[in-house]
């Protein structure tokens, strides 16, 4: 057995497993983990069969090419892993006190309510706020309707619901806090 046969094998297999990921359905990045999966698998298999193998100089060179090649799929998992996108968000992220201010801003630059509560409805899409970004938005209407719609809009996606009560603060009208906790509260 050749001297360089056990690199040459230890190739072919890696090649052969990475090939095979071309066909599988995914994201680049599955198909990359499941063929370096494979990879791994194959060269668990390099090192069963050269465990059997009688000749110490061609089992130690089976061996020493396969660890080499665990420490190239290691390197190559940690460069795919390096290159992922960032994880999604999933549900709705903080409003942070910069963009919760744009958003105010963006309100205020409308006059009429129902503007107003279009702007409020585009840019609560996929956000969270506190109960007290709630109350500042509902300082952005005059009128009480539009303060109950929009508390009610927003109730849903409260960072802090054990602070609502503050909310009825401010409303002014007994039936303006009575149609929102009906709306709210069910």
């Amino acid at each position: 057995m050749s001297r360089r046969f056990p690199t040459f094998l230890a190739g072919v297999v890696f090649g052969l497993s990475l090939s095979a990921g071309v066909a599988v359905a995914g994201s680049p990045f599955e198909m990359a983990f499941r063929s370096l999966r494979a990879a791994a698998d194959d060269n668990a298999q390099i090192q069963a069969i050269a465990v059997q193998v009688r000749e110490p100089a061609v089992r130690d060179q089976l061996m020493v090419a396969s660890s080499r090649l665990g420490r190239h799929l290691a390197e190559v998992r940690g460069a795919v892993r390096a290159d992922l996108p960032p994880p999604v968000p999933q549900g709705p992220i903080a409003t942070d006190e910069r963009d919760f201010a744009a958003i105010l801003c963006a309100m205020d630059d409308e006059p009429f309510s129902d503007d107003k509560m279009s702007v409020l409805r585009d840019a609560s899409r996929g956000r969270a706020f506190t109960t007290d970004q709630v109350i500042r938005v509902l300082e952005q209407f005059a009128f009480s309707d539009d303060k109950v719609d929009a508390a009610a809009m927003l109730y849903a996606q409260l960072t802090d619901p054990w602070n609502w009560y503050h909310v009825y603060g401010a409303l002014t009208f007994s039936s303006d806090k009575d149609d929102l906790r009906r709306r709210t509260t069910g």
